[in-house]
């Protein structure tokens, strides 16, 4: 296993900013491979500054202003020691999507101050390109060769609306290239025994334009290069719908049919209509390795939109390489069984997915969750003991 820091042998500054008063402060970085775990929060507090308990947040940053926390991404530290980087680290390591903007932040309302280094992140500056370490990233400011997605604000993420960092994501960016030091831990292993998912540690999906898919089967193809159990099947179901997929199911690609025992015509999906991620569970279903779809069917008798896409995801997109998480795999359009990676039926049923919507490559955010399973023990050895009979 290796671990992943920004600021892995760099010290902070000694004496904190002078300031009193509410503060958000964090740092804005993504992963650039699938299959990256965040672990923790590390936190300088120079030689003066405060060392009482403090919150850490991790955040998906979804627009300028506005961001979703990441579920499992928020710890409260102790004591903290005052000179040194303190490490915080969650109370289980929470798994990544790759190419979604992430915040990692903590507040507090104090007169000690906090530090603070100015001009780190632009042009000509120590991070004008960000700072790059294995997967993680961190991005440089709007002026830096690394900026944010969409140039939403500068490096050096803050906010003095609040000292709760549960309430907000930091809405500005520092206009001096500020570093607070605020650092992260990811690593590359999964923690044993966890599951995998295409696009965990995401609550919303990005770039996504409403779909008007009706009656509509939506796939994801994904493989699996090892026996997994089914635990679960995922569905973005999308602010503004009031209706939830009907059927869910795997399909093999190779006999285009159903998987026995995968089929759920009424699933007890976990949340309501546009709330966001939603599962279908599975208990004890084996998958041996194999090539898959992963399907959801709207077969509401009026139906509306409920559903979302976003378009070029398996070519120029952040799945234009694929994605592989431990035993799951999903190909890019290129790598795709025909017709292609996104595909869809549009029959008043639930049917083989095998159309494809052509020169859009889209992701429909249909995921599936599995766990890779466990060999048998062998068997215990021989005694070595030779019985002999009359």
């Amino acid at each position: 296993m290796t671990t992943y820091r920004l600021f892995p042998s760099t010290q902070g500054p000694s004496t904190p900013t002078t300031y009193s008063g509410n503060f958000l402060a964090g740092v804005a970085f993504e992963v650039t491979a699938f299959g990256s775990w965040f672990e923790g929060f590390w936190w300088w507090v120079p030689t003066s500054g405060d060392t009482g308990a403090q919150q850490f947040v991790l955040w998906e940053l979804v627009t300028t202003a506005a961001g979703v926390q990441v579920p499992g991404g928020s710890v409260t530290s102790g004591q903290l020691v005052a000179g040194q980087w303190n490490y915080v680290p969650l109370p289980a390591p929470v798994a990544l999507t790759a190419t979604v903007p992430y915040v990692a932040v903590t507040g507090w309302h104090a007169s000690a101050g906090f530090s603070e280094t100015n001009s780190q992140f632009g042009a000509g500056e120590p991070y004008a390109a960000g700072i790059t370490s294995g997967p993680l990233t961190a991005y440089s400011d709007n002026g830096g060769g690394n900026p944010p997605p969409n140039h939403w604000y500068n490096q050096g993420a803050f906010t003095v609306a609040t000292a709760d960092p549960t309430s907000m994501v930091p809405n500005e960016g520092s206009d001096v290239s500020s570093n607070f030091w605020m650092d992260v831990q990811v690593s590359d292993t999964a923690p044993t025994g966890s599951s995998c998912r295409l696009w965990p540690g995401m609550p919303v999906p990005l770039y996504t334009i409403e779909d008007t898919a009706a009656n509509f089967t939506l796939a994801t193809e994904f493989t699996l290069s090892q026996p997994c159990t089914l635990d679960n099947i995922w569905f973005y179901s999308p602010p503004g719908t009031s209706q939830l997929p009907t059927e869910c199911g795997i399909w093999q690609v190779a006999s285009q049919t159903l998987v026995p025992g995968t089929d759920n015509p009424a699933p007890a999906w976990s949340g309501a209509a546009a709330s966001g991620w939603v599962s279908c569970g599975y208990t004890g279903l084996a998958l041996p390795p194999g090539d898959y779809k992963v399907a959801v069917f709207n077969g509401a008798a009026t139906p509306d939109m409920w559903n979302l896409a976003t378009i070029n995801y398996w070519s120029d997109g952040p799945g234009g390489n694929g994605i592989t998480v431990g035993p799951l795999s999903a190909p890019d359009l290129a790598a795709a069984t025909s017709p292609g990676q996104g595909s869809y039926d549009a029959g008043q049923v639930f049917r083989w997915p095998g159309t494809y919507a052509a020169n859009s490559a889209p992701c429909y955010w249909v995921d599936v969750e599995v766990t890779a399973a466990t060999a048998p023990p062998p068997p215990p050895p021989k005694s070595g003991l030779v019985t002999f009979f009359p």
